[in-house]
């Protein structure tokens, strides 16, 4: 479950997203949040769902390039590296963009069709 807003404030564009990682399943450990009150348990009674830890969601890859994500952390992390050294490299072109992500795509689908 992940929050993700964009929006533009005073013409500056500016991302939101959560910290919070989870799954389905009981709650098997102790998991420290900045709340008030036991989230951990609440999610896991009332959602089936158990909190794995925190991880930031949003990440700025160069000045004019931020990724947002949701899902699974090692493929937003896979994305966010190839991202980053494509970019430090040759700079963010929407086409370079637009294939590294088509080509993480197939990879999780294991096809060859994005």
């Amino acid at each position: 479950m992940t929050i993700i807003a964009g929006f533009s404030y005073k013409n500056h564009p500016v991302l939101l997203g959560d910290a919070l990682l989870s799954r389905g399943g009981e709650q098997s450990d102790l998991q420290v949040l900045p709340t008030i009150g036991q989230v951990p348990e609440v999610f896991a009674r009332d959602f089936g769902i158990a909190i794995s830890g925190l991880r930031q969601k949003v990440n700025v890859i160069q000045d004019q390039l931020a990724l947002a994500w949701a899902g699974d952390f090692v493929a937003a992390y896979s994305l966010a590296k190839a991202l980053k050294d494509y970019t430090d490299q040759f700079g963010v072109t929407p086409d370079s963009i637009a294939r590294i992500m088509a080509e993480h795509v197939q990879a999780a689908n294991g096809s060859g069709n994005p």
